[in-house]
């Protein structure tokens, strides 16, 4: 935009100037430094790069080894921390399993006790599994001991692609009874558009090809 400029002192005369002289350059970029105002460029690819955040839960579905009346696993993923589920009070492992819908790029749990009166059921000793399938399931990804209070729980792991995450309940963390309880579960990752999928063991095929130009070598 060519306006005219008006301003005290030699500051306004060039920045004057730095305009005239834009507009006469068929509007070549021109940047000025003006007192302590600075342009700030980002350099580094980091600054562009997505961070994990908890994943959105809509249609996901959660299913449980055991529960407790109608404190079923969907309690879990419902967005209230005043409904949960409950497992029964029969010997552990207790189990909650997440099928996000799709694979995602997975990097962590979240999980949030009951937050009623009652303590029974707060999860100590813990595992985390996740699989691609629902039926493979490799080494879990993260274990450890959450403590006995109400405070959300946070665990982080290496990312790794999944559908399905299972949080296993080892040992109720006051060793007041076998039961198992969360009020919420949350997933930490990216979404599938940020995933890189591994392509080890994938196979190619095509209606036809030329010579040696295989579909295996796309």
């Amino acid at each position: 935009m060519c306006s005219s400029v008006f301003q005290k002192g030699w500051r306004g005369v060039f920045l004057a100037l730095m305009v005239v002289i834009s507009c006469v350059g068929a509007a070549r970029p021109v940047m000025a430094m003006m007192d302590d105002t600075q342009m700030i460029e980002a350099t580094a690819a980091e600054s562009f790069t997505a961070k994990s955040a908890i994943l959105p839960r809509t249609g996901w579905i959660a299913q449980a080894s055991d529960q407790l009346g109608a404190n079923t696993a969907a309690a879990s993923i419902d967005g209230s921390a005043t409904t949960l589920w409950h497992s029964q009070a029969v010997p552990l492992p207790h189990s909650v399993t997440i099928d996000m819908r799709g694979l995602k790029s997975v990097s962590g749990v979240r999980y949030l006790p009951r937050q009623d009166a009652l303590s029974e059921g707060n999860i100590g000793q813990y595992s985390i599994s996740t699989s691609q399938n629902g039926s493979v399931w490799g080494v879990p990804v993260a274990s450890g001991t959450w403590r006995d209070d109400k405070t959300i729980k946070t665990v982080v792991f290496p990312g790794v692609i999944a559908r399905f995450v299972r949080i296993t309940a080892l040992s109720e963390a006051g060793g007041r009874s076998n039961g198992s309880a969360a009020a919420e579960l949350y997933v930490v990752g990216n979404q599938l558009s940020d995933v890189t999928l591994p392509i080890n063991g994938w196979t190619a095929a095509a209606s036809d090809e030329y010579a040696a130009n295989a579909a295996a070598t796309a």
